[in-house]
């Protein structure tokens, strides 16, 4: 899990996946693994209320979102992982050892990283109406095709950016 985690170099999240992290219901936090300048910036792009219709999102790895690299792992050690389970990779000692050896060599992270994905791309695939490709893996697609155009719709909607303000950190 540690090796594949490191997907989280790339891409966008909505508020509603890391909101838990930075509000109490509507009153600000900080998560112990949050780095609170961080949790200040990420609280001023998603309100207290957002939920699946609101449309912000940011980039999962603040320092280089578009590049498949190992700052990922960099951030976490610096308390900058967005989700809940990037910072349960740096609490357990275990799971740290490994993030720590892919924080300094990329090589072997990046060779890691191809086998898990070779690995994971062997697994049987499901047809028809044995499996599904969900609209957000966390949610079991609606059945309705209606549902699912809304769904797909929530996609295209604006986006912000942390990108410039992280390196300011």
């Amino acid at each position: 899990m540690v090796v594949l985690s490191g997907a989280h170099t790339v891409g966008r999240s909505f508020c509603t996946s890391f909101l838990s992290r930075i509000y109490n219901g509507s009153t600000p936090i900080v998560d112990s693994g949050l780095r609170p300048a961080y949790a200040t910036l990420l609280r001023a792009l998603c309100p207290s209320n957002a939920n699946s219709s609101t449309p912000t999102t940011t980039a999962i790895d603040p320092s280089t979102p578009a590049v498949l690299d190992n700052n990922y792992y960099k951030l976490l050690g610096l308390n900058l992982g967005l989700f809940f389970s990037d910072n349960q990779l740096r609490v357990n000692a275990t799971l740290n050892a490994s993030v720590n050896s892919f924080a300094s060599n990329e090589t072997d992270w990046k060779q890691k990283f191809a086998a898990a994905m070779v690995k994971m791309g062997n697994i049987g695939v499901l047809t028809g109406t044995q499996g599904e490709i969900r609209l957000n893996c966390s949610i079991v697609n609606n059945r309705s095709s209606s549902a699912a155009g809304v769904q797909a719709a929530r996609y295209a909607g604006a986006t912000a950016s942390l990108d410039e303000i992280a390196s300011r950190l």
